[in-house]
């Protein structure tokens, strides 16, 4: 059950980072409107959808 769940937490993460880029926090915001997700496990999957080509990340400064 836990891997399903990921599947569909996958599809959430890209459907976000397709339409603008994201920081994990903004992801996990977005996402928690429709389910419950934390931080612990929403960069483990970051890290996968990197590792997998989906996704890059790359470092910005803080303008605040």
């Amino acid at each position: 059950m836990h891997y399903r769940c990921n599947i569909h937490f996958e599809f959430m993460i890209l459907s976000i980072v397709n339409r603008e880029d994201s920081y994990g926090y903004e992801i996990s915001q977005t996402i928690k409107l429709v389910a419950d997700i934390k931080e612990s496990t929403l960069y483990p999957i970051l890290k996968k959808l990197e590792k997998a080509g989906y996704v890059t990340t790359y470092s910005a400064e803080y303008q605040g």
